[in-house]
């Protein structure tokens, strides 16, 4: 049986944080003690109050969270494949994101959505350079303004957010 690791990014301080690497100011709770709710929480500063006979008190944030695949490459390696991963399968301009969906992990193309299961590529693993994150491609697409392809974004949204507007820039979602 695999072991189960989680992380989730902290939109705010950009910063990722891992369930077996624990951090003072975050964990990972189930939200509303509701089974299949996992979230990461961050822990927050106070907020100033203007109301003098109510102190401030810290609050937490709350992100989603994804998971490690638990694959281990051919010598017993773990393969340190996450959810939301990015890698290039296929050559220059095919990005695949790992996605868990129906009970396993696939590498998803981000733009046809097509998918292949994970334990497949595992022995390949080497060959595969990692592209970085489904965050660090969304900062990406938002910074180039989606010239090219704007349904890129829309998945990336329909699929890892529910947000109205992107975490990097503010600025509405098409």
């Amino acid at each position: 049986m695999r072991e189960h690791k989680y992380r989730a990014w902290d939109d705010d301080a950009e910063h990722m944080f891992y369930s077996d690497k624990p951090e003072d100011d975050y964990f990972f709770a189930f939200k509303d003690n509701k089974p299949y709710s996992l979230r990461g929480f961050a822990i927050r500063p106070p907020r100033s109050s203007n109301d003098p006979m109510e102190p401030p008190e810290p609050y937490c944030d709350d992100f989603p969270v994804e998971q490690s695949t638990g694959l281990k490459d051919k010598n017993g390696k773990d393969l340190d494949w996450w959810e939301g991963d990015v890698y290039d399968l296929n050559g220059p301009d095919t990005p695949y994101a790992i996605v868990f969906d129906e009970g396993c992990f696939w590498f998803e193309h981000l733009r046809t959505k097509f998918k292949i299961l994970c334990k497949e590529y595992k022995d390949f693993a080497d060959d595969m350079p990692k592209i970085g994150t489904i965050h660090d491609q969304l900062r990406m697409a938002c910074e180039s303004l989606m010239k090219e392809d704007k349904n890129i974004l829309k998945t990336w949204q329909e699929k890892y957010w529910s947000l109205k507007n992107c975490p990097h820039c503010g600025r509405t979602m098409p």
